[in-house]
């Protein structure tokens, strides 16, 4: 057998050499797709969103909006949502949702349990975060955010990741 044919890996011209190399747009729509099938854990009445932290490209952290642990306000026989009995649009009047938002419920999961996402990205399966959540974001040190491509509920978002040097992605869902 040849050489060149033991060592595929060395002649860069070779189909299989690039393989496993993807482009940061190919890793984005990936962890999109994931982030998107977390969302459908939520019980939120209003929205599932979902949202996902990768470190050096690797999942640490994921959560969903909803209750916090021990705590289901959201979507039960005893409890609705005061959003929802009020008939308020998505978006509106977060103040008065009980749910933890899926962006700082994968901040909070992380750090629960130990783990740093400074210089991570956040995948949200949402458009830009609201106000709260970016806070959030740009507090635990999370330079990129990638979210959908979708109209902003929240003016001040896109200004604080600005000011904060945080880089944000939105792509058509």
């Amino acid at each position: 057998m040849e050489e060149k044919n033991l060592h595929w890996w060395k002649d860069l011209t070779h189909p299989q050499t690039f393989q496993h190399y993807r482009s940061v747009e190919e890793w984005d729509r990936y962890y999109l797709n994931i982030a998107r099938e977390i969302a459908k854990m939520s019980k939120c009445a209003s929205r599932q969103i979902g949202a996902l932290i990768t470190v050096d490209n690797r999942i640490v952290a994921t959560g969903y909006n909803g209750s916090p642990p021990d705590v289901d306000l959201c979507q039960t026989k005893d409890y609705e949502c005061p959003r929802k009995e009020l008939g308020l649009p998505s978006g509106q009047n977060l103040d008065l949702c009980p749910a933890v938002h899926a962006e700082v419920n994968a901040i909070v999961t992380a750090a629960r349990v130990g783990i740093s996402v400074n210089g991570g990205t956040m995948y949200a399966y949402c458009t830009v975060p609201c106000v709260g959540c970016t806070g959030a974001i740009i507090s635990a040190g999370i330079r990129r955010v990638v979210c959908l491509d979708e109209p902003i509920y929240h003016a001040l978002s896109l200004p604080m990741f600005k000011m904060a040097e945080a880089e944000v992605v939105q792509y058509e869902s």
